[in-house]
C-alpha cells in the first residue's frame, strides 16, 4: 500500500474511532487528525469535510454487508443445505464487530439528524441483494420454492436472522452469539422459511 493510501486509511480508521466515541455531530476534524497522527491539513487533503468522511464510512458499511452476499451455492447440495450455508454466512457477518460498530455510528448520526437520511436510504436502495434475489428467483423458477415475491422472501429471511444476532448487538450492546447457538438458530430459520415458502 502506498504511503498516501495508508494515510487515507489511517484517517478513516481515526474517524470511525472518533465518531464512535464522540458522535458525528460532536466530532472535530482536529480530533480525527490527532488520532490518525497526521496534520489537519493532511486530513483535508484527503477529505474536504466531515460529511465526506462520513460518506466513506457509510460506503465501508455497505461493503461489509455486500461481503455477506458474495455466496456461491453448491448446486450439488439440496435446497435446505444451500439455505443453511447462506444463513451461516449471513450470521457470521452480523457478528462482525466492525459491522456493528459502523452501524451504530450511522444509526446515531441519522437519529440525531446530523446527516441527510435520504442520501443514505438512496445508497441502500442501490445496494440490492442481487445474488440472493437471483438465487431465490432461480429456485422459484425450478419449482423448489413457491411462486411468491422474492423481495418479501429476502426481507423475512434476513429479518429473522438479524432479530436474533444483529440488532441485539447494535441496540442492546449484547455479546455476539457463540457459533453453536448461531448454527442452531440458523436451522430454525431455515425450517421456518421452508415451511412458509417451500414448494
Amino acid at each position: 500500500m502506498k504511503l498516501t493510501d495508508r494515510k487515507r486509511q489511517d484517517i478513516i480508521n481515526a474517524a470511525i474511532e472518533v465518531f464512535h466515541e464522540q458522535g458525528f455531530g460532536n466530532a472535530k476534524m482536529d480530533q480525527i487528525a490527532e488520532v490518525a497522527q497526521v496534520s489537519k491539513r493532511t486530513v483535508y487533503n484527503h477529505f474536504a469535510s466531515k460529511d465526506e468522511l462520513f460518506t466513506e464510512i457509510v460506503e465501508a458499511l455497505f461493503e461489509l454487508f455486500n461481503k455477506g452476499k458474495a455466496f456461491q451455492p453448491n448446486t450439488d447440495w439440496n435446497l435446505e443445505q444451500q439455505l443453511m450455508e447462506i444463513a451461516k454466512l449471513q450470521m457470521n457477518l452480523y457478528c462482525d464487530s466492525q459491522l456493528t460498530r459502523l452501524t451504530k455510528i450511522v444509526m446515531a448520526a441519522t437519529l440525531n439528524n446530523d446527516v441527510d437520511v435520504s442520501q443514505i436510504q438512496q445508497r441502500l436502495q442501490n445496494k440490492e441483494e442481487d445474488q440472493f434475489k437471483s438465487w431465490l428467483t432461480s429456485q422459484i423458477s425450478s419449482g423448489q420454492l413457491k411462486d411468491q415475491n422474492p423481495d418479501d422472501m429476502m426481507e423475512i429471511f434476513h429479518g429473522l436472522l438479524k432479530s436474533k444476532v444483529f440488532w441485539p448487538q447494535v441496540v442492546q450492546q449484547s455479546a455476539s452469539l457463540p457459533k453453536d447457538e448461531r448454527d442452531q438458530y440458523a436451522k430454525r430459520v431455515v425450517s421456518l422459511f421452508l415451511n412458509e415458502f417451500g414448494a
